[in-house]
């Protein structure tokens, strides 16, 4: 969907939203692929997401985000970390 991938290499994308996807950086307390349940924070209104509750957890399993050039297309955002443990939640 952006318009280019370092995913492997450097690929162009279909470039439906400007922007790029790229490799989280390697961290000593950052685990790659992430791979858990993470609370998402929602940034703009989104008739997608009208039904689902704020705070709620969806899964990731990921060593890739997308950074898009207009960030007014965001519409949630999640924190790679230990979410679930950090929130006490086992959801």
């Amino acid at each position: 969907m952006f318009d280019v991938s370092y995913e492997d290499g450097t690929w162009e994308g279909l470039g439906v939203i400007p922007g790029e996807v790229v490799r989280f950086q390697n961290q000593p307390d950052l685990k790659i692929p992430h791979i858990g349940w993470n609370r998402l924070d929602f940034v703009n209104g989104s008739s997608l997401l009208a039904d689902v509750p704020a705070g709620s957890f969806f899964y990731f399993g990921h060593s890739y985000y997308v950074v898009p050039s207009d960030e007014t297309v965001i519409v949630a955002r999640s924190e790679h970390r230990d979410t679930v443990r950090r929130h006490g939640s086992t959801r």
